[in-house]
């Protein structure tokens, strides 16, 4: 048995608690036709199950070692699809909460998780169509502008066994831009072959495309072997709510670390104008052994493309 500490077996007894990290608290909650809004004291985990129930397409998220610091909620008929949302305190001992969602449709879920000062917010959204919440015909009138990292004399970083992020980045791109174009965006690149371009033309490039979405496809790199995961960056602060859920998506497909949305001056993210979101995207560390082989496997490749173009069409 392990032994702990005088000091630290006091402080759970005055305290109340065995000193290890407190369950998630959820402290607010807000329910709408459209979405359910959550506060919670820490970074809530969760699980997300589909199954049907009399006729109704359910959709459940479930919250382990969570505490409902409110009393249990349920809310009915919010809409003519919507049939009811219920929050509950599923168990004690171990804690864990469940929201549940019934609908008569199937729709496509969002679900967003990103810091408000000490706290977090989660953000559960919902569309009608199953594949994309613009629809076909505003899908038309998106253009959506990729900025594809490195390239020509530029490799960017170079992996452990050697393998070249202008490369990724590249393939990655393409796969993108076909399945957008698929449904029925508009794309524009910055570079369709292993060729330079500078900084600058990058943001002209952008600028000129009259594009409402700016994506820089990249990969991480680090002296420390040992960084991975998932990370977006962005300069405005119309980005910053596309950059959480590019990444909350990316990383939750991938099964990649969610290291976040991070505030940067990165050139092609601070240069472009401030009306449409423009954010970085670095799927994974090249540097990273385990991730440099998952970045050379064209399956793999193809995941990071279809959860970057999920996030873009589920973006409102």
């Amino acid at each position: 048995m392990a032994k702990f500490p005088l000091f630290f077996v006091l402080l759970g007894v005055l305290t109340g608690t065995s000193g290890f990290a407190e369950d998630c608290r959820l402290t607010s909650l807000e329910m709408s036709s459209s979405q359910v809004v959550v506060q919670a004291t820490s970074r809530p985990q969760f699980q997300e199950l589909d199954f049907p129930q009399k006729g109704l397409f359910c959709h459940e998220l479930v919250f382990p070692k969570t505490v409902l610091a409110l009393p249990n909620r349920s809310s009915q008929g919010l809409s003519t699809t919507l049939r009811s949302i219920e929050v509950v305190q599923f168990s004690a001992h171990p804690n864990v909460v469940h929201i549940v969602l019934k609908q008569t449709i199937t729709p496509h879920y969002n679900v967003v998780v990103e810091p408000q000062g000490q706290q977090y917010r989660l953000t559960i959204t919902w569309s009608n169509s199953a594949n994309n919440v613009f629809g076909k015909s505003q899908a038309r009138l998106f253009k959506v502008f990729l900025d594809v990292g490195h390239g020509g004399y530029d490799p960017g970083g170079t992996g452990p066994a050697g393998l070249p992020e202008s490369f990724v980045n590249l393939d990655v791109a393409q796969r993108v831009a076909a399945i957008l174009k698929q449904h029925g965006f508009a794309v524009a690149m910055d570079r369709t072959s292993d060729h330079f371009v500078s900084l600058a033309d990058r943001v002209k490039l952008a600028d000129d495309s009259h594009c409402q979405l700016f994506v820089g496809l990249y990969c991480n790199a680090s002296r420390n072997r040992s960084m991975h995961g998932t990370t977006t960056y962005f300069y405005h602060p119309v980005a910053k709510k596309f950059a959480w859920h590019l990444c909350n998506v990316v990383a939750r497909d991938l099964g990649l670390a969610d290291n976040g949305a991070v505030f940067d001056n990165l050139y092609v993210i601070k240069h472009t104008p401030a009306t449409f979101p423009a954010v970085i995207i670095e799927y994974a560390f090249i540097s990273n052994f385990h991730e440099e082989a998952l970045l050379a496997d064209h399956h793999f490749r193809d995941k990071i493309a279809q959860a970057v173009a999920q996030a873009i069409m589920t973006y409102r």
